[in-house]
């Protein structure tokens, strides 16, 4: 049966072969196929109410935060976004002796050369900037 089938096949490909590679008129057939064509165009339309209302909301968010930026300059200090420094401005527990106005080149010398500072999870569960002996590493999926 499987040589029968492979036959077929061959034979199958040799006519298909010689039925293109000859002159005959049935290979050099002219077709006239009818076409109507159709052509879509998206057109898109703005609502005008929807896009002002999206530009108010949008424009609310940068006000928003621009109003807590307001009288930077009357801090008196150079302020950055360290973790230090926000440790230090929610009155982290190990920044509670020292001055308000330290700088961030001289917070190792008020710890304790010895001691290496982590931020990281305390033995109440909190998320806190210690002392790396009292605190563990973060761990993901968790909710603080």
């Amino acid at each position: 049966m499987d040589y029968m089938l492979n036959t077929l096949r061959e034979l199958s490909f040799r006519t298909a072969l010689r039925a293109g590679s000859d002159n005959a008129s049935y290979t050099k057939a002219i077709q006239a196929v009818p076409y109507t064509g159709v052509n879509s165009h998206t057109i898109y339309r703005t609502n005008t109410g929807y896009m002002i209302a999206a530009l108010l909301v949008s424009l609310s968010g940068v006000v928003a935060v621009s109003v807590t930026y307001y009288g930077w300059w009357q801090l008196g200090r150079s302020v950055s976004m360290s973790p230090f420094e926000i440790a230090k401005a929610f009155d982290a527990p190990m920044f509670k002796n020292m001055s308000g106005n330290i700088s961030s080149t001289r917070w190792p010398k008020q710890f304790g050369e010895d001691k290496t500072v982590l931020y990281g999870e305390d033995e109440r569960g909190h998320l806190i900037v210690g002392d790396e002996k009292h605190l563990t590493s973060p761990r993901a999926g968790t909710l603080y």
